[in-house]
């Protein structure tokens, strides 16, 4: 595993913690446009991750001719797990 990967599972959790917190936060409130916040930003750096995850995949690749694999970053697709709970 390398950084970028490390990284997205990082994110992962702060996503979909900022998610949960969201569902249990009044609407319009200082507190929720913060979460909202750190929510975008999260998804925007999955996004950054996602590219680099695709790029070291590529060099990989390149470095041995062809039999490396691409791999996709998902920061936040398994928030709505039941492990994931945003019920309060």
């Amino acid at each position: 595993m390398n950084a970028a990967h490390d990284f997205n599972n990082l994110l992962t959790v702060v996503i979909c913690n900022a998610e949960c917190a969201l569902a249990l936060v009044e609407p319009r409130t200082p507190l929720h446009e913060m979460l909202d916040d750190i929510l975008t930003a999260g998804k925007r750096a999955g996004k950054m991750t996602e590219q680099l995850l695709v790029q070291n995949a590529a060099d990989a690749s390149a470095r041995t001719a062809g039999q490396g694999a691409s791999r996709k970053a998902g920061a936040g697709s398994a928030c709505c797990s039941p492990m994931w709970s945003c019920r309060g």
